[in-house]
């Protein structure tokens, strides 16, 4: 069994969040995997916290937020 055969994935396409009227992220993507690090760097004010938030469901975004599942065997 290898990572990308048989991993918990998160798939981001095409998020985007806006506040007041102001879109604090655009067309972001992005593919997370078991067992990958992954970092989530930036300046204040860039986003990050947004995001987390988004991909836990306490802002509203539009675009796909998906968590996958591979099938165990």
């Amino acid at each position: 069994m290898t990572v990308n055969e048989h991993s918990h994935t998160l798939e981001i396409r095409n998020l985007t969040v806006r506040k007041g009227g102001v879109e604090i992220l655009s067309g972001i993507d992005a593919d997370l995997r078991c067992g990958e690090v992954t970092a989530l760097i930036g300046p204040n004010g860039a986003g990050k916290t947004t995001l987390l938030l988004a991909i836990l469901g306490q802002v509203p975004y539009t675009g796909t937020i998906r968590f996958c599942r591979a099938a165990e065997h």
